[in-house]
């Protein structure tokens, strides 16, 4: 319906990206926490992530939390910036954990009363690149029985970064193990343990 109404394609991949990662940004922009609720005008950036958390705050207001390669960075939508006041409402309305969205926006810090300022990128546009069908569970003990975790890694990979530390090790070892032998001129061949007759 969200498709059909703002004649959008149905996952669009935008590449023109100034910042693949989101440690870039932050290397970047980390200045803006020290004057809170800075934004500059002047630069516009594009980058995507994963939403891992969302919060509105009336009609005019929403922040999302996207994560992406184990690096979050908060995105404080504001009517006031966004480009189309009409898709404001809408693209907020439709957004969810789990969904891979796309931010064309000013970098900035947030203002908040009781806490220290966050950096954040101030949407002027928003593109929903990949919707996620369920919902993610919440992380804080939704998602804890060991068994579930098991059976779906791949959710226990999204919601756990320290899981997905875990699997880059163990790849990085397996592939300095694997050079090491085949620079001594080692030959690697599959070799069944069991095999089992007809």
């Amino acid at each position: 319906e969200y498709a059909e109404r703002w004649n959008v394609k149905i996952y669009p991949y935008p590449s023109d990206f100034t910042f693949d990662n989101l440690q870039d940004y932050r290397d970047t922009y980390e200045h803006l926490i020290q004057t809170a609720g800075q934004v500059l005008e002047d630069k516009i950036e594009k980058i995507s992530g994963r939403i891992v958390y969302k919060r509105r705050c009336g009609k005019k207001l929403a922040f999302y939390e996207i994560e992406k390669n184990g690096d979050k960075l908060q995105i404080l939508a504001n009517h006031k910036y966004y480009t189309d006041k009409d898709h404001f409402k809408d693209i907020n309305g439709v957004l969810k954990r789990g969904d891979v969205v796309y931010i064309e926006g000013h970098p900035g810090s947030s203002n908040p009363r009781n806490h220290d300022p966050e950096l954040s990128i101030i949407p002027l546009k928003m593109i929903l690149q990949a919707p996620c069908m369920r919902e993610l569970p919440c992380n804080e003990g939704g998602f804890s029985d060991i068994g579930l975790r098991y059976q779906k890694r791949y959710l226990d990979m999204i919601l756990k970064t320290n899981v997905r530390d875990i699997f880059k090790i163990r790849s990085k070892a397996i592939q300095t193990l694997r050079e090491y032998l085949i620079n001594l001129d080692f030959l690697e061949v599959e070799t069944p343990i069991l095999t089992l007759g007809a």
